[in-house]
């Protein structure tokens, strides 16, 4: 009989390095570039998948005019390369930045490194064999696991902040959205989740930064899925779109596009061949094993982050701290041992006023790490999706930044478990019955009747039909009589 199931593949990460040369003739000195990175194709091929992108800059300069934004676009391709990987495969890829860097005033090289990352899908196979007449047969439950494409659903997350510095400009809105919860109610699945959105924006003339965070929650649709399955919504921002609600900017609406895609695990039993024997000819039998996902573990957790970063000896002094700009979460590992643990580093460029009242940047790097969860039982294809939710900075000393924040993390795991099973029998010559009329055995600790029933070379039922008062399941010692 043929068992068929899936089980999770994790792809390997891929860096990708887009280089970009822009021109702005009234720039007087570049101060930040903010670089997002979205997948825009997904193409499955026999043991790779191309993917596409559209990486989108936000360059903030500084012209005759004051402080300006601009928007650039291009777009890039990475390959994600795994032998489990088919035409047909399906499967959720992320895109995230991890590096953005410049160079040049009005001939500008921008440089972003683009992490590529993800799973796929992979069906798994094996088939135990049917057992042919007069031979007995004894089974096994086993659980294997089918994955359910769970279709994209688009919700928008809305949300209305207070300003306490009037806002005359937004420069550069990106945002990020993370799953918190999950509710399955058969068909209707109802998701929880954070949207955090980081702006930059002039103040009058003054450049500054904030972080807002907003709660969303929406029911989508998940066919084939009941309520005792388990289902796996990851959360992606397709685009942001910030209001002014007053004149003065104090009142402001964030609106973000979030994209909710996952996936299904619905579980099934069988009931493969583990032994067999025959009464009339001895038999070869073929034991094999088949390694399945057993279950995917989803655990999260959040921790405060600190540390500062100072300038250049030779650079001029920190007059003030105006704004912080490309937060990207650097180096992320995730570990299962006695702990589970999610390291890393946060990058960030703090963009300050030096003494001379000119804008300088220093690139700063902070350390993390989460304790997520204690016994967790997945220790198997370990992943983790980490966001910065709020990161500020400010002056400690002249020539230091302090840099505070927090960081959330969600991670994935599959456990793994072995399913054993017969694969083959094969009958060779007839048993060599004992001549004697009567047979008396007693039953030893932990034997059960198919031992018995198996080394006698007799049915079950028939054992039982000539021991009516035998109580099952045996304890030890039990007298268990057969005749001929």
């Amino acid at each position: 009989m043929l068992v068929t199931g899936d089980k999770r593949v994790i792809l390997t990460p891929q860096a990708i390095r887009v280089e970009k040369e822009i021109v702005l003739r009234d720039s007087q000195q570049v101060i930040t570039v903010v670089a997002c990175a979205k997948k825009t194709r997904y193409e499955a091929a026999k043991g790779e998948i191309k993917v596409g992108l559209k990486v989108t800059y936000k360059v903030i300069y500084k012209s005759e005019n004051g402080i300006e934004a601009q928007s650039f676009s291009d777009t890039s391709e990475g390959v994600l390369r795994n032998s489990f990987i088919q035409p047909a495969s399906s499967g959720t890829i992320y895109t995230r930045v991890t590096a953005c860097d410049f160079s040049g005033t009005q001939n500008i090289k921008i440089f972003t490194n683009i992490e590529l990352s993800g799973y796929v899908t992979a069906p798994y196979s094996f088939t135990f064999c049917e057992p042919c007449s007069g031979i007995y047969a004894k089974t096994a439950p086993a659980e294997i696991e089918k994955l359910v494409a769970i279709k994209e659903a688009e919700i928008i997350a809305s949300e209305e902040y207070d300003l306490k510095d009037a806002q005359s400009r937004d420069l550069s809105v990106e945002s990020r959205a993370i799953v918190t919860g999950v509710n399955v109610g058969g068909e209707v699945v109802t998701v929880n989740g954070v949207v955090y959105t980081h702006i930059i924006y002039l103040s009058g003339d003054n450049l500054t930064s904030r972080t807002f965070s907003s709660n969303f929650k929406s029911e989508i649709l998940a066919q084939g899925i009941s309520e005792n399955d388990f289902v796996s919504i990851i959360a992606d921002c397709d685009a942001t779109n910030l209001t002014k609600l007053n004149e003065d900017g104090t009142k402001i609406r964030i609106e973000t596009v979030i994209s909710l895609s996952g996936c299904g695990i619905v579980k099934e039993q069988v009931y493969p061949v583990v032994d067999a024997y025959s009464c009339d000819n001895e038999l070869t039998v073929v034991e094999q094993e088949a390694e399945t996902d057993s279950h995917l573990c989803v655990a999260s957790g959040a921790e405060r982050i600190g540390g500062s970063v100072r300038i250049d000896e030779s650079k001029p002094r920190i007059r003030s701290v105006v704004c912080v700009s490309g937060v990207y979460p650097e180096g992320e590992e995730a570990t299962n041992f006695d702990e589970l643990l999610v390291e890393g580093k946060v990058g960030a460029n703090v963009i300050y006023l030096d003494e001379n009242d000119a804008y300088s940047q220093v690139k700063a790097q902070i350390p993390y790490k989460i304790s997520v969860a204690r016994n967790f039982p997945c220790k198997n294809d370990i992943t983790a999706n980490t966001v910065v939710s709020g990161l500020t900075a400010r002056a400690k000393r002249n020539d230091e930044i302090e840099i505070t924040g927090e960081v959330f993390s969600e991670v994935y795991a599959s456990g793994a478990k072995t399913i054993k099973y017969i694969g083959e029998i094969k009958e060779k010559e007839p048993v060599k019955r004992n001549p004697a009329a009567l047979t008396i055995t007693f039953a030893k600790a932990g034997e059960t009747l198919w031992d018995i029933a198996k080394k006698l070379k007799v049915g079950e039922d028939e054992l039982l039909s000539r021991n009516k008062t035998l109580e099952l399941p045996l304890k030890g010692g039990e007298k268990i009589v057969y005749y001929r």
